[in-house]
């Protein structure tokens, strides 16, 4: 423990007067790229502004599909970036493939506690009881809605129940002329809808100890199948347009989509209110799709202590600054700024902050929204009957499955 400390004191006095004209510059790596590019950008300006001289972030956006390759490649290649914002999801497999650095002596020596951030969402950083990552924020889905389409059909406001859900999307949808229709809801075959829908019927592509089974296969997969499709096809009040479109009137999709539709409403371009999502599409269970941004150490030959206590005081800094961070479309993970005036009194986050949030399991496999993706995909465009669809959806989550674990294996016998 004194050895610790010691260490302790000579990192911060090192972070906090590095050599005259030897700033520290970390190189940080993420796919916000969507409205709250605007918000990271801002945060990372100020906090080099304020450690001007000492500590400087140079931040690298790239989209989310191609930043997990990008990143990969550069730890193998002995160039990795030094802080890199991953989603909570993915941080057991990378983990499991010796990508990321363990973070445990950092966090601790940073003075950081799992109570210092709101319960569990810390434990989304932890894989075979190492620490591998400090959570940013929580994105979850939420329900948005036009209040002036639900007005003008005399609803008194948004959906709390797959029965208000279904019967208001039939009263919202407006066929004008037959190319020009106004539909109530917007179902598609996106991962994180498609895993929230199959949520609330109470189904689950993994299940039992250890989230070994594949479960998806059920009554509950079945059902919630049959609800999608007829949606869009039976009842007709799905369709291809974004709300933000004027042509839809309630659609479910991510927190990170909040701040462009605050513009919009301010700007008076278009009344689009927000609504848990958790309870409208079925009855089984109360559950919406949430991930979380997750600062995290790419693995590197020859790590720098120096660089790692800096990173950290930077991942402090952004953790003091959450409840800011949050008007850009997210909410806090960091119990001090959950706890705030300035986040209470955001009253549109206040509104989704209490949903049912579901992450997806915390195991290497457990990240199966693109098998549910293709497995509603598949119902949607007809190309296979819902059984024939969750049959192939099995399989595939067996294979994905069974080929994760034997990667473990041979890890471990390594």
């Amino acid at each position: 423990m004194k050895r610790a400390a010691l260490l302790l004191v000579a990192l911060v006095l090192a972070v906090a007067t590095p050599v005259l004209g030897q700033e520290i510059v970390l190189e940080m790596w993420d796919g916000i790229t969507a409205s709250d590019t605007e918000g990271i950008d801002a945060l990372v300006a100020q906090f080099n502004e304020e450690y001007k001289g000492r500590i400087r972030v140079d931040r690298t956006a790239t989209p989310w599909e191609e930043l997990y390759d990008k990143v990969a490649v550069s730890v193998l290649a002995g160039t990795p970036p030094d802080i890199w914002i991953m989603h909570r999801e993915n941080v057991p497999a990378h983990a499991m493939r010796n990508l990321l650095l363990p973070m445990d002596q950092y966090f601790e020596m940073a003075g950081l506690s799992d109570d210092d951030f709101l319960p569990g969402l810390a434990d989304g950083g932890v894989y075979e009881g190492r620490r591998y990552g400090v959570p940013l924020d929580v994105h979850p889905l939420l329900l948005y809605y036009n209040e002036n389409h639900l007005q003008e059909a005399g609803i008194p406001g948004p959906p709390a129940n797959a029965e208000e859900h279904l019967d208001y999307a039939r009263k919202l949808t407006r066929r004008f002329s037959e190319d020009q229709i106004r539909y109530g809801t917007r179902i598609e075959p996106w991962g994180w809808l498609s895993y929230t829908v199959l949520r609330q019927f109470g189904g689950a592509a993994y299940g039992g100890e250890g989230y070994r089974d594949v479960t998806i296969i059920s009554d509950a997969t079945m059902e919630a199948l049959q609800y999608m499709y007829d949606l869009e096809h039976t009842y007709g009040v799905s369709g291809p347009s974004w709300i933000v479109d004027g042509n839809v009137s309630m659609q479910v999709s991510g927190i990170w989509w909040l701040s462009e539709i605050q513009r919009l409403r301010s700007q008076g371009v278009m009344n689009i209110q927000v609504a848990p999502g958790d309870r409208i599409f079925g009855s089984a269970q109360p559950a919406i799709f949430a991930g979380s941004h997750m600062f995290v150490f790419p693995r590197r030959p020859n790590p720098d202590p120096q660089k790692l206590m800096a990173a950290m005081e930077f991942i402090k800094w952004m953790g003091e600054h959450a409840a800011e961070w949050a008007r850009y479309g997210q909410l806090p993970a960091w119990r001090a700024a959950a706890q705030s005036r300035e986040f209470q009194s955001l009253e549109d986050h206040m509104k989704i902050a209490f949903q049912a949030f579901d992450f997806p399991p915390p195991v290497p496999w457990g990240q199966a929204h693109g098998f549910i993706e293709q497995m509603v995909a598949q119902v949607l465009s007809g190309e296979a009957a819902p059984g024939v669809a969750m049959e192939q959806a099995a399989h595939a989550l067996t294979v994905y499955r069974d080929d994760i674990m034997r990667e473990m294996q041979e890890a471990q016998g390594r």
